[in-house]
């Protein structure tokens, strides 16, 4: 499972491997979003990209 995630990491539209790792990593997760300081790492991502602040307003209902 390692293997094909970290394989799945170079075909990604990311600039940085690490967040590809990570996106990878949280798709295969079936996680709902990524919450990162630095949405535009993440430009191409097939999951919603919060900032922490956004997120904390979005489970607030605000």
């Amino acid at each position: 499972m390692m293997r094909v995630l970290l394989d799945t990491n170079v075909i990604l539209p990311f600039r940085d491997y690490e967040d590809a790792v990570q996106h990878a990593s949280a798709t295969s997760s079936q996680l709902d979003a990524i919450l990162t300081r630095d949405a535009s790492d993440y430009v191409g991502a097939t999951l919603p990209v919060f900032s922490p602040a956004d997120f904390l307003k979005r489970l607030s209902g605000a």
